[in-house]
């Protein structure tokens, strides 16, 4: 095979469970932002849980991957060490586009009132 060629498919099977679980990890942030309803009950959570909350669905999303791969279900990633090394660079892009997300978004007003309600102690 040629080198180019094999570069090539390497970058290809990198790249793509790194991109499709970044946005994943993205999504999962942005749906606790801006989901009606869970958003409100989310924001009132304290910080340590709604980040061990992002993180274990974030990590999840990740197993399914390798999961999904192993079984031949959807092929994410190779079944070798190779895969393995890719789902832990897509879980380490995946958690911080979870919380680059987290951080750039703008809150709605409902999240603020339900973070000023839950540091006021009434919820």
């Amino acid at each position: 095979m040629d080198p180019n060629a094999q570069m090539a498919d390497l970058i290809k099977n990198i790249l793509q469970p790194l991109t499709l679980l970044s946005v994943a990890g993205a999504v999962v942030s942005l749906f606790s932002a801006y989901m009606p309803g869970f958003r409100e009950w989310y924001a009132k959570m304290e910080t340590v849980k709604k980040s061990l909350m992002q993180l274990v669905i974030v990590t999840v999303l990740v197993l399914l991957a390798g999961i999904l791969s192993w079984t031949d279900i959807v092929p994410v990633v190779s079944k070798d060490m190779t895969g393995i090394f890719v789902l832990i660079m897509a879980w380490i892009g995946a958690l911080t586009s979870n919380q680059a997300a987290y951080v750039l978004a703008p809150q709605p007003a409902s999240v603020k009132a339900a973070i000023a309600e839950r540091d006021a102690g009434l919820g």
